[in-house]
């Protein structure tokens, strides 16, 4: 396993597994965007989820807004963050307010179905 130096102000944009709504608000905390207890208070102050949050997690929905294509979670949470740092949300979506303005540095975290492999990955416009 390889680790990064990285802290949550690095990242400009996060794509988190969601399939169920625990999901999401235990990858919150194990990743280390909050404290452990703390995704309700992280969510609630505005720190994440939301564009207006200090760390949009999900702009564009997560996997249920798009019906959460088992076996293709993955695919489609890289897809958007490149198109993300490509800048190019806008022309995928028919709009752009899902854009997250000058987003360099995405991250990706996926898994396998009961979560047998998690990934982390970061993506990151040169």
């Amino acid at each position: 396993m390889e680790r990064t130096s990285l802290r949550q102000d690095d990242v400009d944009v996060a794509l988190l597994y969601d399939g169920f709504t625990f999901n999401a608000v235990s990858w919150l905390e194990s990743l280390g965007f909050c404290e452990p207890g703390g995704a309700r208070d992280f969510i609630d102050e505005g720190r994440g989820i939301a564009l207006g949050g200090r760390l949009p997690v999900n702009p564009s929905g997560g996997l249920l807004a798009c019906g959460h294509p088992v076996g293709a979670t993955g695919l489609m949470q890289a897809v958007t963050t490149f198109w993300q740092l490509q800048h190019s949300v806008g022309k995928h979506f028919g709009n752009d307010k899902l854009q997250v303005k000058d987003a360099r540095r995405g991250l990706i975290h996926s898994h396998a179905g009961t979560g047998t492999y998690v990934t982390v990955s970061i993506l990151e416009r040169p």
